[in-house]
């Protein structure tokens, strides 16, 4: 049971880590200048949710586990809508595609 809960640390960690490497791959890719503050601000908070989730792994069953993955559920609802609102934005950068559907 030991060997599960650190198997599942694997994506929890990935996915407190997620928006922070994306937002830099893009970045660093050319295909959008994220802002500075954007992109500090995306690391922090992904830091800070990766802190959550460690956190709530070594004090699992104990309040403050508890209080740990109440943040941490509003903080993803947060994201998702963020990131929910960041796909409706469209770079004046981005290419069309045309009517066939292929690039």
């Amino acid at each position: 049971m030991k060997l599960l809960v650190l198997v599942d640390m694997t994506p929890r960690t990935a996915w407190a880590l997620m928006v922070p490497v994306s937002l830099s791959v893009v970045t660093l890719g050319g295909y959008w200048a994220v802002p500075s503050l954007l992109l500090a601000g995306a690391w922090l908070t992904g830091l800070a949710w990766l802190w959550l989730v460690w956190d709530a792994h070594f004090h699992d069953m104990t309040p403050r586990a508890a209080r740990n993955r109440k943040i941490e559920f509003w903080l993803k609802n947060v994201i998702t809508i963020g990131y929910l609102g960041l796909g409706s934005f469209r770079s004046p950068r981005a290419r069309r595609w045309p009517k066939n559907g292929l690039p």
